[in-house]
């Protein structure tokens, strides 16, 4: 099969390929597989700290929701030589009653720590800001993250993210403050054009 059918159908079927990624579809056992890869005190610094194993399962939930409900998610990712379960990345409407860029798209992902610095993270949100642009008509995609978490606000500045400090928030339950990135449509398209 040639290789832009093969991207175009993995594009229509919401799962998303990188050179050496696969961002696919929640399954069965994959709640036991972020628990054991991402749900640990170096990963969760900024998340709110280590979750029970069900809450990781009600997050897999939510992630299965979305996709029904939205057509993207934080999917699964997986190294493509081996199949190794990495983490996540993807799209969510963003869902706290708190937060200032509510029910808009915002990018997010997580990824385990002993495959940290491998560029996974960046490898794989580039290709989901370039999958945003073609699939799904937002004006802006956002990201949020703690203010200390500088490796995240480092990789929002690489896709060409930019901070909105106007929103900028400090969260209702009294974590640190979140900071809001964006990135706009046209923007994103030209990640699009040369992914």
């Amino acid at each position: 099969m040639p290789q832009a059918l093969r991207k175009r159908q993995v594009a229509q079927s919401g799962v998303i390929q990188t050179e050496r990624l696969t961002l696919r579809h929640w399954r069965r056992g994959d709640a036991a597989s972020l628990n054991r890869a991402c749900n640990t005190p170096q990963v969760m610094r900024w998340l709110g700290g280590v979750q029970s194993r069900a809450e990781v399962r009600e997050d897999v939930s939510y992630f299965q929701a979305c996709q029904k409900e939205d057509g993207h998610t934080f999917w699964v990712m997986e190294r493509r030589s081996d199949q190794e379960f990495l983490g996540f990345c993807g799209f969510v409407l963003t869902p706290d009653q708190d937060c200032p860029v509510r029910g808009e798209l915002e990018i997010g992902w997580r990824v385990r720590a002993d495959e940290w610095r491998n560029g996974y993270a960046e490898e794989a949100a580039r290709a989901c800001v370039a999958w945003s642009a073609k699939h799904r008509p937002a004006a802006r995609v956002v990201s949020r993250t703690a203010q200390s978490n500088w490796p995240s606000r480092r990789l929002m500045e690489k896709l060409g993210m930019r901070r909105q400090t106007s929103l900028d928030y400090d969260p209702d339950d009294g974590s640190e403050r979140l900071l809001v990135y964006t990135i706009s449509r046209d923007q994103a398209t030209l990640l699009q054009r040369v992914a």
